[in-house]
């Protein structure tokens, strides 16, 4: 969800944080939904967080990362009490979701595999780089 929550922090000017969340295991069609791995803590550069938070994330697939994230939140300690309220955003929520964004860019009918638009960078080696830049 990286990429989404800088493109809307930029467009709003505001200030984002981010949590890193691991769910899958495996290579591309292979990834299976394995054990959820959250960070200790999250990044940001906001002096208060807290407040009206919207939780971005890319793909709403089963539902789980997204139900257990906002669970999270609710008890990460530094902003438990400073919380007014959680909104979640998604580019994608496959049919068999369990979870509901209160945002949603695209409805999917069924649950395709999705190729992220910037997927494509994961594979690149840096000596291929060097031969295509190279003069």
């Amino acid at each position: 969800g990286a990429p989404m929550i800088d493109l809307l922090s930029r467009v709003f000017k505001l200030k984002c944080s981010y949590l890193a969340v691991e769910s899958y295991s495996g290579k591309g069609i292979e990834d299976e939904q394995g054990d959820i791995v959250f960070s200790r803590e999250m990044s940001s550069i906001a002096k208060n967080m807290g407040g009206k938070i919207l939780l971005c994330d890319d793909l709403s697939d089963t539902g789980i990362t997204l139900n257990k994230s906002v669970d999270w939140l609710r008890n990460y300690k530094p902003i438990k009490d400073k919380i007014e309220d959680i909104k979640t955003a998604t580019l994608w929520k496959k049919k068999k979701s369990t979870f509901e964004p209160d945002y949603c860019a695209v409805r999917l009918p069924d649950n395709p595999w999705i190729v992220q638009p910037f997927e494509h960078y994961e594979e690149i080696r840096i000596e291929d780089l060097k031969k295509k830049h190279s003069k």
